[in-house]
């Protein structure tokens, strides 16, 4: 079971860290886009999508953070913001922290991460999130991120190159086989845990304007019901590298 009592990121760590404003992955369900929307920080969906650098923060000397470091939160590593992400990921490190750094990888940036960080291995996590293995799926809800294959072979290479490694399945993009499909894939590249937890507020965050979307959201609120979550927490019960989000359990 997840972390009791902490929601969200703060399940996974004590301190999120970000470099770069919006991102281009362009995730239907994002919090952050929603959240930016919300608050008048962007006038449309599409503006999120063009990354930007934070340069306030890209200047600052880092310093030891007590506890374990989120890094990114709010953006993606890619490699077109490599030049950025880096040394940021880098002076962390490099100032004694312990990061856990979360990406749905490319394979190029995974390994420019492994070969500049190779002496960082015991001080670093790289989790990557794969909701689904169907690239169908993936392309829909997360329209510019590096297919699932593409993020399977990064999981792979990290692996292969002796770092620690994690998944996070959330948000499941689909149901519950999908899911025990996606789990059984990955598995044997984890070396840490793999989180599961389904897509929240699906509604909310997702254009409900287009009824491509409007019609995917009714379909995930029927695959992610409790009934089901609870059909797949019952199948997976007995794997030792599975944590469940939080949200498994609203």
């Amino acid at each position: 079971m997840g972390n009791k009592g902490k929601f969200g990121t703060g399940e996974w760590s004590d301190v999120n860290r970000n470099c770069m404003f919006h991102c281009k992955n362009g995730c239907a369900y994002c919090y952050s886009r929603a959240n930016a929307l919300k608050k008048g920080e962007i006038s449309e969906r599409s503006e999120w999508e063009t990354e930007v650098p934070d340069f306030d923060e890209l200047n600052k000397k880092q310093v030891k953070i007590r506890g374990l470091v989120m890094f990114p939160s709010r953006h993606d590593t890619t490699p077109d913001n490599l030049e950025y992400t880096l040394p940021y990921l880098t002076g962390l490190l490099e100032a004694g922290n312990h990061v856990l750094f979360v990406t749905k990888a490319s394979l190029f940036c995974i390994k420019e991460v492994c070969r500049t960080l190779e002496d960082f291995k015991d001080k670093l996590i790289i989790r990557i999130t794969i909701g689904s293995m169907n690239p169908v799926l993936c392309k829909f809800w997360e329209r510019n991120a590096p297919h699932p294959q593409e993020r399977l072979q990064a999981l792979q290479y990290a692996f292969n190159a002796g770092f620690n490694t994690s998944v996070s399945m959330e948000p499941m993009l689909h149901g519950v086989e999908d899911a025990i499909e996606t789990f059984r894939t990955v598995e044997p590249f984890v070396t840490e845990k793999i989180w599961i937890g389904p897509m929240n507020n699906v509604g909310q965050r997702a254009d409900m304007n287009n009824i491509n979307f409007r019609i995917a959201a009714g379909d995930i609120r029927e695959l992610q019901s409790w009934r089901e979550l609870e059909r797949l927490m019952n199948e997976l019960k007995d794997e030792p590298k599975i944590e469940w989000k939080e949200s498994m359990f609203d």
